[in-house]
């Protein structure tokens, strides 16, 4: 039997709610079927990663027929066409956080097995990008496709039969939008450390006085780190990694403050002048390479570090 061939289209209006914590985003979206034989209608179309309501199982997907694929002046005889809404789950990967790339799919096939429809995407050159995304960048679309399987028991009983399915899917790469990061936690962080080394000028009559501003300097990136929201990850993400290296900093400066006026290095001269070096040359070339390194992110995240320091002085100024 002819499995029918249905030609789709899926246009996008807008992705929204993207919660990598909870593992799903809203899609808005309209749909174009066209068969050559008989016509198909979103009913024949199973969204296989739509969200499923807590109460009774269905999933979380809404359409609304904008055209019934008949002879219209506006829209091309024998092409269906829908507005969905809907709900669909994602696999983040928060590696890169929060500068991190994610892949948003909306996966569909034949809602009946046993009565296939192969849907076939239309061309690249045919496809129309674009669409809103809150709080993130479009980088890139494409479709894709996979085969699977349901082993059942073969006709005669004495081995197993293999039933194909025929998957497809519709993705964005999307890269989140880090400016507000910048602002809440690049910012701070800067001025810790800026403050941490301007501590080490104190004469060594105030030892105390550097001491307890250093000290305070760690208590406050670890005070902004535990008031950041969580990201559910498996493993550290690069804002960690940024928030552990500041810790190391800051505690590195507090250490070199003690060793240098300690009795052993004040009985060893030169010993004193190399644990200065580190502290007033060393720490500020590893700090601005590190800032360097940030500005290169933001200028890929498409956010150059003006952007961040207009949002910045609004933000006072308001």
């Amino acid at each position: 039997m002819k499995s029918p061939v249905v030609d789709i289209s899926i246009d996008l209006i807008r992705l929204s709610r993207i919660d990598s914590n909870e593992r799903r985003f809203d899609a808005d979206f309209y749909l174009s079927l066209k068969s050559c034989d008989e016509p198909v209608s979103i009913e024949t179309i199973d969204f296989t990663n739509a969200e499923r309501s807590p109460i009774g199982g269905t999933r979380l997907i809404t359409s609304n027929m904008i055209h019934n694929g008949g002879v219209g002046p506006k829209f091309p005889p024998n092409v269906r066409v829908y507005k969905v809404s809907g709900t669909f789950q994602f696999n983040p990967e928060l590696e890169t956080y929060p500068f991190d790339t994610q892949r948003l799919s909306v996966s569909f096939q034949a809602r009946k097995v046993a009565s296939p429809i192969f849907i076939q995407p239309l061309a690249q050159d045919l496809r129309r990008s674009g669409g809103d995304l809150d709080g993130w960048r479009l980088r890139d679309e494409y479709v894709g496709s996979e085969q699977d399987f349901i082993s059942t028991i073969a006709a005669n009983g004495t081995g197993r039969h293999l039933v194909p399915i025929h998957k497809f899917n519709q993705t964005w790469v999307a890269q989140r939008i880090s400016i507000d990061y910048y602002i809440r936690v690049v910012v701070p962080l800067g001025f810790i450390l800026l403050v941490t080394y301007f501590s080490v000028f104190l004469p060594p009559a105030r030892f105390d006085s550097t001491v307890a501003i250093q000290v305070t300097a760690l208590l406050s990136s670890i005070a902004l780190y535990l008031a950041l929201p969580k990201v559910d990850s498996d493993q550290a993400t690069l804002s960690d990694g940024m928030f552990i290296m500041t810790y190391a900093a800051v505690a590195l400066m507090i250490g070199l403050t003690i060793l240098k006026d300690s009795a052993i290095l004040r009985a060893v001269g030169s010993l004193r002048y190399a644990v200065i070096g580190l502290q007033r040359i060393a720490f500020p070339i590893a700090t601005v390479v590190a800032t360097l390194q940030l500005i290169a992110l933001a200028d890929r995240d498409g956010a150059s570090m003006w952007m961040v320091l207009q949002k910045l002085q609004s933000s006072i100024v308001g």
